[in-house]
Formats: structure tokens, C-alpha cells, sequence
């Protein structure tokens, strides 16, 4: 399957509580055996602005992002399973240049074209530190379909997730 036009997923997340790390999958419809990845090319964040209003000290803090795992400890840029991040603090929510939604993350300049996932399974995070009120967020991912061979999509598992 070779796409010529970009696709779009939509995924949207209000946290099971305060403080606490959640997730949602995303729903791509297609089977796991299908060595099937996702070129993304651009994602697309949308955060409830009045959460903003709650970063007030040093310590609080908003992360989200896409993950390959709905099982990892927290949303960390060394963990491999974390495709792409956002960490929002009180020294980039002071600055409202960048505080702008949705917030655009695009990748279609690397030399691929984009950041190449497994299509299954993919997972909206996201995580708080000294919030009161849950979070809202919303995900549009655009993307092109790659098919790969079996050894191809083994090794973008591989360096993807950790296997045991």
C-alpha cells in the first residue's frame, strides 16, 4: 500500500484524574500482521487554554505527546517508545509567543519525509505535575501510509519498543 495523499487520525484524552498519567489509543483499523507504518509528517495538539492558568509554580508542569506503549512509567524524551513530546512549564507558559493552540509539530523536512511508526499501537499521553482540574487534549496526526517488509517492520518495532 503506497498513499499519495496524506491521511489524518483524530484522538482526543480528558485525564482519569489529576497528577496522574493517562492514555488513548488510537484508532488506525488495521491489523497488527498488516507490516504496515505511519510516515507522520505533521501533529497537530489542541490543549484546554484554561489549564494554562494552572502552571503557577516552578514545579508544575504539563507533558503530553504520542507514545507506542500505553504502559511506559511517564513522558520522558529518552524513552524509546515516545514518538513525539511536549513539556509545558511556568517559564513557557509565561511566554505566550509560544503558547499558541493547536500547537503544530511538523517533521515533513527530515530526510524521510517525516518520523516513521509502527502503525499499531499508537497512544495519545499525557501527564501533569501540580494541577488541579484534569486535562483536555486533542491529537489530529497527518500521515502517509508505508508498507514494509517483515524484516523492515521487525526492526522498526525493535527500535520502537522495547521487546522482551
Amino acid at each position: 500500500m503506497k498513499d499519495k495523499f496524506s491521511q489524518k487520525i483524530y484522538q482526543e484524552l480528558t485525564m482519569s484524574n489529576t497528577d496522574t498519567l493517562t492514555f488513548a489509543e488510537f484508532n488506525i483499523g488495521i491489523s497488527l500482521h498488516e507490516n504496515l507504518a505511519l510516515l507522520i509528517h505533521q501533529i497537530d495538539y489542541y490543549v484546554d487554554r484554561a489549564r494554562m492558568q494552572e502552571i503557577a509554580a516552578a514545579t508544575d508542569e504539563l507533558r503530553f505527546g504520542i507514545s507506542t506503549s500505553g504502559t511506559i512509567p511517564a513522558i520522558v524524551p529518552n524513552d524509546h517508545n515516545i514518538v513525539d513530546m511536549v513539556r509545558i512549564n511556568l517559564i513557557v507558559a509565561a511566554s505566550p509567543e509560544v503558547l499558541k493552540f493547536p500547537l503544530i509539530k511538523r517533521y515533513n523536512a527530515f530526510p524521510s519525509g517525516g518520523i516513521i511508526v509502527p502503525a499499531r499501537p499508537l497512544y495519545l499521553a499525557c501527564m501533569t505535575e501540580g494541577f488541579g482540574n484534569a486535562v483536555h487534549i486533542e491529537c489530529v496526526i497527518h500521515f502517509l501510509y508505508k508498507k514494509l517488509s517483515g524484516q523492515e517492520f521487525l526492526e522498526l518495532v525493535q527500535a520502537t519498543r522495547i521487546i522482551a
